[in-house]
Order: C-alpha cells, then sequence, then structure tokens
C-alpha cells in the first residue's frame, strides 16, 4: 500500500511517498519512504514519481491544508492561452493574498499550467500561436510581477543563463523574480553561445551560475556549458530545469539554501552535490551523462 504522510516541523507539514512493508521477524508492517515530497503547502501532482501520479489523489489534501478550492490552475490556464493579461493578474492577485509568496503561487498554479501548455503543445492538442500567445503572456506577467518585488540587498550575484537551442526564456524569468524577491542580484542572460556567456563571467564575475534547460536536447550542451565554467572559472554552477525533472526536485523554496551550500562548498575548495541542504537535487556529472545515455522524447516550451 503506497500513501501520503505528513510530518510537521517548527515552521512547516513536510510531505513524504510511503509504503507498508511487512515485516516478517516483528510480524508487523512498518512504513518505508519512497519519496521526500518537500513542503505540503508546495505540493503539487507533478511532486509524484509518474508512476503514481494516477494512483494518488493529493486534491483533498490539498483541499484541507488550504490548497487550490477556486481552481486557479485551469482558470489561469484559459487566460493565459486566451492572451487575457488582466485576468491573469487577477488570478495572481487573488492567490497570493492566500498563499503569501510567489514560490508557492509558482508551485501549485503556474508550473503545473506551463507544464500542461507545453505537453498539449507537444501533443499537438494545442497550435503553436495559441502556445506563443500563452508564452507572451507569461512573460508580461512576470514582469509586472518583478516591478511589485521588494528587494533587501543580500550581497550576493546570480547569473542566470541556458544553452543554444532554448527557445523560450521564461524559466530564467521566473527564477529571476523569486530570487530578486530574496535580494539577490540577478544577470539574467537567456540563451547565448557559449563564449558569449564566458566571457560575462570573466567581465562581471557573478558568485554563482545557474544553467538551465527545458529540452532534452539542452542537457548535453547544459552539462558541457558546465564544464567549461568549472574549467576556467572558480564559480559553483548548477544545473536545472525540466530536462532534469526526474533526476532532482525543482522547488523554487530550496534555491537560497542550495545557493549557501554550494558557496561554502566553493570557499573550502569541495565539490557541492547538495546533499545536505537538498537531498533530491542533484548535481553530480556522472550522473548527468547517465541522462544524456538515455534519453527521453521531450518536447515542452516551459520550465
Amino acid at each position: 500500500m503506497v500513501y501520503l504522510r505528513i510530518k510537521k516541523g517548527n515552521d512547516a507539514k513536510y510531505v513524504y511517498l510511503v509504503k507498508s512493508v511487512w515485516d516478517r521477524q516483528k510480524r508487523t508492517s512498518r512504513q518505508e519512504i519512497i519519496k521526500y515530497l518537500g513542503k505540503l503547502e508546495l505540493l503539487s501532482k507533478n511532486d509524484l514519481p509518474p508512476e503514481y501520479r494516477d494512483k494518488i489523489d493529493i486534491s483533498k489534501m490539498l483541499d484541507t491544508q488550504g490548497g487550490d478550492p477556486d481552481n486557479y490552475t485551469d482558470k489561469l490556464y484559459n487566460a493565459l492561452t486566451s492572451g487575457d493579461l488582466d485576468g491573469s493578474m487577477a488570478i495572481y492577485n487573488k492567490a497570493i493574498v492566500q498563499w503569501r509568496k510567489f514560490d508557492v503561487f509558482f508551485e501549485r498554479a503556474l508550473r503545473p499550467v506551463l507544464y500542461n501548455i507545453g505537453q498539449r503543445w507537444a501533443d499537438g492538442g494545442l497550435d503553436i500561436a495559441t502556445e506563443h500567445i500563452a508564452s507572451n503572456t507569461v512573460q508580461s506577467m512576470i514582469k509586472i510581477i518583478q516591478g511589485r518585488m521588494r528587494r533587501k540587498p543580500n550581497n550576493i550575484s546570480v547569473m542566470l543563463c541556458m544553452p543554444v537551442g532554448e527557445e523560450h526564456k521564461i524559466p530564467c524569468d521566473i527564477l529571476e523574480t523569486f530570487l530578486t524577491s530574496k535580494g539577490y542580484t540577478v544577470y539574467n542572460m537567456g540563451s547565448l553561445p557559449a563564449t558569449d556567456l564566458l566571457g560575462y563571467i570573466y567581465r562581471n564575475r557573478p558568485d554563482i551560475v545557474f544553467i538551465t534547460a527545458s529540452l532534452h536536447d539542452s542537457v548535453k550542451p547544459a552539462r558541457n556549458l558546465s564544464i567549461k565554467i568549472t574549467e576556467q572559472f572558480k564559480i559553483p554552477n548548477i544545473l536545472g530545469g525540466y530536462a532534469f525533472s526526474e533526476y532532482m526536485d525543482l522547488s523554487l523554496s530550496k534555491v537560497p539554501a542550495i545557493i549557501k551550500c554550494a558557496l561554502e562548498s566553493a570557499n573550502e575548495g569541495k565539490e557541492c552535490i547538495y546533499n545536505e541542504c537538498c537531498p533530491e537535487f542533484i548535481k553530480n556529472l556522472n550522473t548527468i551523462e547517465k541522462v544524456v545515455e538515455h534519453p527521453r522524447n521531450i518536447k515542452t516550451s516551459t520550465s
């Protein structure tokens, strides 16, 4: 039997996917953790391993814990695909009153909608014109949200970039919005040739670099870019994005802890694989090499 278990912490509730296993020696059942899913307030269906998404209904749990009773995801999908910027912002304004944090809005509403749009486009259920309308509306929406963010500078600079071939800048824009709200100085470079990105790093010396990839075809270029940065600069860099979603945790709320861990490890001259601050997050070149060797057919326009 597989089910969700909630553990209460000092400041939040945490969710685990567990299964009951019969212990023959003790003649009783025990719980075995399949996966840590993160904070309850950030939980979405996409956090479940693919094989369990149709077997476990998380909607009742979310509704009783301040989830999505107003069905923001369906409303946001309709607003974005119709190019309704005012309607999209109205949904955000209502959701942010309930959820209070941008990362919660992203995890619970925006990210599932973006995944849905990308998947429907890949499956042929959404035409390219509608996909472009949705993408442009999201970008306009993010710009408005960025303008509202209160900034408390923390003196850490972050460069965001994507390998050549990535068509949409939305993942970097979303990450920029979140990091800006946390006080980071953000250089959002989007998709540029490696030589240009390396030149920018040389001239501006950011404290840390995020490389995001949405398309599976971008996994190997992203990995190669990471190697080049590591070889030429003593700057930690982090790989992430939808292309890596089956191999790492993509929760925005964990990014500050990952940055802290990476910078501390860099200062101590050690390679950080984020095990201490984020067990599900992987930045391990050997593991990523295995991802490259076992390609999956992923087409998406979202983060």
